[in-house]
């Protein structure tokens, strides 16, 4: 038990680690998205950070289109939408129609998905081990007494 426990510590901890350094990416990509869009188009699809939102494109191109794929940084072009708005644009010569269809996701949505588990696995991570103090940590082992050691807590 105690070395099961343990393991579940380990892995709340990296579970927390990863989880902040998701929100800071979250948070630094919501910051610079207010001056710069950054966008990654592949095919018929592109997904986007701009001014706090990331945006997902699908473009119902003709095959000779010809669009840019590959990362792209610009200014930001694009007004702010409600989030989850979807709206469609034609566009392109008459007999080659180009249709854009794009949603709007608040980029706090992510970060909310991603505080989650993050908050969930630090509370974990803060559970003493089995055997240790709950005020301090301090290993019990051989302790007798029925007060921590380190810190002067009773012991159950």
């Amino acid at each position: 038990m105690c070395a099961n426990h343990a393991h579940d510590n380990r892995l709340a901890r990296w579970v927390f680690r990863i989880g902040v350094a998701v929100c800071a990416v979250i948070v630094v990509l919501s910051v610079v998205s207010i001056w710069r869009s950054l966008t990654y188009s592949s095919g018929k699809w592109a997904v986007g950070v701009t001014y706090g939102s990331v945006v997902v494109y699908h473009y119902n191109a003709p095959p000779s289109w010809g669009g840019q794929d590959g990362w792209r940084i610009g200014t930001v072009q694009h007004v702010l939408r409600p989030w989850t708005e979807k709206w469609t644009s034609t566009y392109g010569s008459p007999g080659r129609p180009m249709t854009m269809t794009a949603r709007w996701y608040p980029t706090w949505m992510f970060l909310l998905a991603a505080m989650i588990p993050t908050v969930l696995a630090w509370r974990r991570s803060r559970k003493p081990l089995p055997g240790h103090c709950r005020k301090c940590g301090y290993d019990l082992t051989g302790n007798v007494t029925g007060r921590c050691s380190e810190c002067g807590e009773d012991i159950e």
